[in-house]
Parts: structure tokens; sequence; C-alpha cells
């Protein structure tokens, strides 16, 4: 009984507790006994502490009432954090700082060579006053020279190819001069500038098949990334096809894996011939065209080439090409497989390779040149 009357009083002090715990071991007749005993001496302590601990609750109320006040703020924690992490995608920003701003397509210049003049006219699609100033005949046949990276309308190989066209044939040379979006050292603005020059070519052909010329005796000659560029403006020549696009070495690096239209193929004229030099290096290794040559085995290093690196191996597929527009004949036989060209164990069909290669015998070809 004294445990139960301790018990008790420990509850009217505000020890809810102790007084569970005398519940949780005590029978309720004692309990109620303990009750009786603890409050019948001291009746007024009855009516009003009972209520106390009601009146206690609603002190207590407000806490409870405070917590949906704080709520909002465990609510919007998720809501900050986001905020915090959104700004994140400062990866754009992080990329790398090589990347200039795309020159306008105005940087594309259409020169004009003609043996009936010894300064170069300039084409300017949709000007009809460039077009009948620049010397252009549409009764003749139409070389079209693309150079590539790092290259321009004065460098050796855009050079030496119209010296050779209009030595050898009465034909207009059109040298496509896009070194504003090609120039050193940025490749990867080069490569991406060659989806744009494509189509501007594409649109200058069509242009001038406006005015008479004849797609079918147009004649697209384009180096490494100037291939690409052939490639593409073929592909989107809208007034028909053109009657060839030959492919020096073309550009390997940023068009393995990609997909047609953008790159060179055999479906962007009636005939495409290429001419691998550095095969699987600068240059792309896959048979691409109707005809595909590959002299000396079209890998580096070629010969006369005694650099470390593949730049003269790379060149030596229009310097080929170029020879091969005067006297010069290359004859060079079928092959059953790329593997078996460019380990030179062919014994086929001889074709000749160059500029008066034909697409009679299509298939893969070794060379063996000087």
């Amino acid at each position: 009984m004294r445990r139960a009357l301790a018990r008790s009083r420990g509850a009217v002090q505000g020890q809810p507790a102790d007084l569970y715990e005398y519940r949780a071991d005590a029978a309720p007749e004692q309990l109620q006994q303990a009750e009786f005993l603890e409050y019948r001496p001291q009746p007024l302590q009855q009516a009003p502490r009972q209520p106390a601990p009601q009146r206690q609750v609603p002190q207590q109320q407000p806490p409870q009432r405070q917590a949906p006040q704080q709520q909002p703020p465990q609510q919007q924690e998720p809501n900050v954090q986001p905020r915090q992490r959104q700004p994140e995608p400062t990866q754009p920003q992080a990329q790398p700082q090589f990347q200039p701003e795309l020159p306008p397509l105005s940087s594309i210049t259409f020169y004009v060579f003609t043996r009936n003049s010894a300064q170069p006219g300039i084409l300017h699609v949709g000007d009809e006053n460039s077009f009948f100033s620049s010397g252009f005949d549409v009764q003749r046949p139409t070389k079209v020279i693309i150079h590539g990276f790092g290259s321009d309308v004065n460098k050796p190989m855009m050079v030496t190819m119209k010296d050779a066209y209009l030595s050898a044939m009465d034909v207009n040379v059109l040298s496509v001069d896009w070194s504003p979006l090609s120039a050193r050292p940025w490749y990867p603005v080069a490569r991406a500038n060659v989806d744009v020059v494509g189509p501007r070519v594409a649109a200058l052909l069509d242009w001038l098949a406006g005015h008479g010329a004849s797609l079918g005796s147009v004649h697209l000659v384009g180096h490494s990334l100037g291939a690409h560029v052939a490639g593409i403006a073929g592909a989107n020549v809208r007034s028909g096809r053109v009657s060839r696009i030959s492919g020096l070495d073309p550009a390997r690096p940023g068009f393995r894996d990609v997909a047609l239209p953008r790159r060179l193929d055999a479906g962007d004229a009636v005939f495409v011939d290429v001419i691998h030099t550095t095969a699987g290096l600068l240059g792309m290794e896959d048979p691409i065209g109707h005809t595909d040559f590959y002299p000396n085995r079209g890998v580096m290093r070629q010969p006369g080439c005694t650099d470390l690196g593949p730049r003269c191996s790379h060149e030596k597929a229009y310097k080929l090409f170029r020879d091969s527009i005067g006297q010069e004949q290359y004859e060079a036989v079928g092959c059953d497989s790329m593997q078996d060209a460019m380990q030179g164990r062919c014994r086929g069909r001889p074709v000749v390779m160059g500029e008066r290669a034909s697409g009679t015998f299509p298939g893969i070809y070794f060379a063996v040149t000087r």
C-alpha cells in the first residue's frame, strides 16, 4: 500500500511515467485505494488538480500547432536544394575554349579560272553580274577543286591542280576557297564547317545549272576534308546529279562513324573514285566509292616521303591525281578485298587510276607508284 501511495504521489506531482510504471505492476484495486487515501485528507486538491493536467494540455497544444509552422521550412528544404543544383549545368561553359564563333557564309569564295583570262573571276550565288563577269562558260566542262584543312586557294594543292587542268584541257576551273572556315589549328571547327560548306557548293552548282551549265559535265575533286565537302555537295544538288567526284585521301578524323549523307559516298555522284594514301590514319581506310585505289598499299609511308609524320603521305593522293591529269599514267590491278589491297596481294583486272579513271569496272584496286 505504501508503494501504491508513493506511486500515486508521483503521479500527482506531474510524473505520469511513474504512475504508468505502477499501473503496469500493481492491481487496479491497489491503485484506487492509493488514490483515495492520498486525496481524501486534502479534498481541495482533488478538483483543482484533476483539471490542472487538462489545462496544461492546451498549453502543450500550441507547440503542436506550431509544428505545422515548422513543417513549411522542412517542405521548402527539398525545393531549395534543387535550386542550388540547377545552376550546376555550368558544364556547357566548361567546354573547350578552342571553338571560336563560326565565320559568316560569305567567307566562302568561288574563284573561276579559264584559259581566256589571266585573272580569276568570282561568283556570288544569286548575283547575275558576277556570273557574266566571271568568265564562266556553260559550254565547257567544269572542274571544281576543294581544298582541305589548313589550305587555301594559293596553296600548292589548289594552284598546281588548277594549272594542270588548264594546261591539259579547255575547262572551267572553280576553286572553292573556304580557308576562313578551315584554318589551323582548330580541326574540330573545320570538320564541323564541312557540313556548312557542302550545301553552299551545291547551291552554286544549282545556280549554274539554272544558267545552262550541265551537271553531266561537272567533276568535283576534293582533298582530305574537301573530299567530304564534295560528297555533301553532290548529295545536296537538286537540279540533277553531278557526273563525278574524286576523293583524294578523304579525311578520317571526325568521319569514321558519321552517317550518310554527311560524308563522301558512292551515292553522291554518277561515278565516285577514291585514292587512299594514309588509310586508317589521316585518311579513311574503308572503300567508300565505286572504285577505290590503294596505291602502295594505301598507307604511310608513301614513296618519296621521308618525314616521320603522315602529312607527306596524305598529300601524296592529290599529287598522284595531279600528275595523272597530264601525261602520267598509273595502272592498278583489281583486288578481292580491302585487306588484299593493303597487303599488295592483287592479280585482278587492270584499270587506270587518276583523272582518266572510269566507272566501267568498279571495285577495289592496288597500284604501285613512284
